[in-house]
């Protein structure tokens, strides 16, 4: 046999093999695309069933609404006191919602008058508190030390006026650190100053301005117990003094001592320098004798009924 009958020959069977294949997928293969295209020509009306049911469902209950809103409207009709019932009703609904930027939920007002009420818990007593009213005494004493260039001077207060407000509890023994006195004024006639030399005493009320500023003038602020131990006790205070005209806030630790329950005595010193109340130091001789600056400020405060 030739080659080329050879070749032929074998292409021939090459062509049967291949259709025999092809004819063998063709026989698995279909089956399955016939399952899958079944499969989903079931899902599909499946789901074109499902649709038109809740299709059904929703139409239904549009005609439920509509039937509940006939319903209602025919009771509203042969009820008044229903339909003003229902009419006061979407009118409050409208006002909520012209006026929900201002409005308070239960739990947001709730705190808001639970924090009321804790302030007024904590103020009431602060307002009720009782106090008492005493005046500074006749025995109280308060002097000025200074320097000069020449010798040490002093002068004495010999008239003051003054009252203040005081604790209950700063009366009564009790241990209590509240604020024991609440108010506390004190006025002092600068010609009330006395050094015991008339020229000295011209000087000094010059130098104060005694004429343009007759007062000098102190206010307590506030006051606070640092220390407490049986009828004494020690307070840090601020207040403002006045001097010829110029107003400082100084602060102030004193010492009280209660003497009895109507009277409390109170010592403490203070160093104070004239120019901060723009007060030149007194000069004498032509400006021989020259004050110092600083001034050392000693009292004994009494306060009786």
């Amino acid at each position: 046999m030739s080659l080329k009958a050879t070749q032929k020959k074998t292409a021939g069977w090459k062509g049967i093999y291949l259709g025999l294949i092809t004819i063998a997928c063709f026989l698995v293969v279909a089956p399955q695309l016939a399952a899958q295209q079944n499969l989903d020509a079931q899902q599909q009306n499946k789901q074109g069933q499902q649709s038109r049911e809740l299709t059904q469902v929703k139409q239904q209950a549009k005609e439920y609404a509509q039937k509940l809103k006939e319903i209602q409207k025919s009771a509203m009709e042969n009820n008044p006191d229903l339909k003003k019932k229902r009419n006061e009703y979407q009118e409050l609904q409208k006002k909520k919602m012209k006026n929900k930027h201002i409005k308070f939920s239960t739990r947001t007002m709730s705190r808001f008058i639970t924090l009321i009420l804790i302030h007024m818990i904590i103020a009431i007593p602060a307002m009720t508190q009782e106090s008492i009213q005493l005046s500074i005494a006749s025995n109280t004493e308060l002097s000025f030390d200074g320097t000069s260039n020449v010798h040490d001077w002093d002068s004495e207060v010999t008239e003051l006026t003054g009252q203040g407000a005081f604790a209950q509890s700063l009366l009564n023994g009790s241990n209590s650190r509240e604020n024991p006195v609440k108010d506390v004024k004190v006025s002092i006639p600068v010609k009330s100053i006395e050094s015991g030399k008339n020229k000295m005493n011209d000087i000094m009320y010059d130098a104060l301005k005694a004429e343009e500023h007759p007062e000098i003038e102190y206010e307590l602020i506030s006051s606070e117990v640092i220390q407490k131990s049986g009828n004494g006790f020690t307070l840090q205070t601020n207040g403002y003094l006045t001097v010829a005209g110029v107003t400082k806030q100084i602060a102030l630790q004193v010492k009280g001592k209660q003497l009895d329950d109507q009277t409390i005595e109170f010592t403490g010193s203070k160093n104070l320098k004239m120019t901060d109340f723009n007060v030149n130091p007194p000069k004498a001789l032509f400006g021989a004798i020259k004050s110092g600056d600083e001034v050392d400020v000693k009292f004994t405060a009494v306060f009786s009924k």
